[in-house]
């Protein structure tokens, strides 16, 4: 197996488990690479495989954006208290879908094959900086490319080139 080559003798995050951290986004690109990583954690064994999904919540965007200089201290009050429910409603959403979409990723491919342990995570960030932080600590990550930007002669999606190019641990990259 290619990305076996790649592989320290000894697990990076000090478990006595190897780690593999899939990318996904729902997408066919990624529902490929946690196809390949599945099937390279079943080869393996002794493999944690992570389904890790990044996701902006779109709480920082202020609903109410207009100024509260010429208000009354208790409308600021009762604003304020309606954009924090609200914030927290966005971010509450984000998660769901984030969750949701994880599950529906191992539907996808088939489910989970015996003897592969399955971590999932979804974390409220750019999805490009959450994979770079935990390439770090993991032994494998594994993106799908879609190569869907404006530039023909581009072969890799924008998040995929940037793990490339700055992960901290052997990257594979699925088309």
């Amino acid at each position: 197996m290619i990305a076996e080559r790649c592989w320290d003798s000894h697990p990076r995050n000090g478990s006595g488990m190897y780690e593999i951290v899939v990318g996904v986004d729902g997408s066919e690109a990624s529902h490929r690479a946690l196809a390949w990583a599945l099937d390279a954690a079943s080869s393996r064994g002794d493999t944690v495989v992570v389904l890790m999904h990044g996701y902006r919540s779109g709480a920082t965007r202020d609903p109410l954006a207009y100024s509260y200089a010429y208000l009354p201290p208790t409308t600021v009050t009762s604003l304020v208290e309606q954009e924090r429910t609200w914030q927290e409603q966005q971010e509450t959403r984000a998660r769901q879908h984030s969750e949701t979409l994880l599950e529906e990723a191992l539907k996808a491919v088939g489910g989970v094959p015996e003897g592969v342990v399955i971590k999932k995570m979804s974390m409220a960030q750019d999805p490009t900086q959450g994979l770079l932080k935990h390439s770090g600590d993991t032994d494998l990550l594994v993106v799908g490319s879609r190569g869907r930007g404006g530039f023909k002669g581009l072969l890799l999606g924008s998040v995929s080139q940037q793990c490339v190019h700055h992960a901290r641990c052997p990257v594979v990259v699925v088309r």
